[in-house]
């Protein structure tokens, strides 16, 4: 299944700020993390349109697992390369130990 990545982070290089995920049948994913201090065009321009409070982390990495673990397979398609690397640093929960993908 492919699912399709978008994620918003804190400037160039910055820290992943929310993560969305739709397959291509439809189902969607979508959570967003706490943004300490973002960037003045982040505050401007992303922070008002999450439109969803933050969550933990341990509860971001539970919601991608159960997202994840409907697919017996997937392939990750995203437009931009950071959206990539966020998505794989996402999937580590703990030093050695990741979220199993299909």
């Amino acid at each position: 299944m492919r699912l399709f990545l978008d994620c918003e982070f804190n400037g160039f290089k910055g820290q992943l700020i929310s993560m969305a995920l739709v397959s291509d049948d439809g189902h969607e994913w979508y959570e967003v993390l706490h943004c300490q201090k973002p960037t003045t065009w982040v505050a401007e321009n992303v922070m008002p349109i999450l439109f969803q409070p933050a969550t933990l982390p341990l509860m971001f990495a539970a919601s991608l697992k159960t997202f994840l673990a409907q697919f017996t397979s997937i392939h990750i398609v995203a437009d931009w390369p950071e959206d990539i690397q966020h998505f794989c640093s996402a999937l580590i929960t703990a030093p050695g130990v990741r979220i199993d993908t299909p």
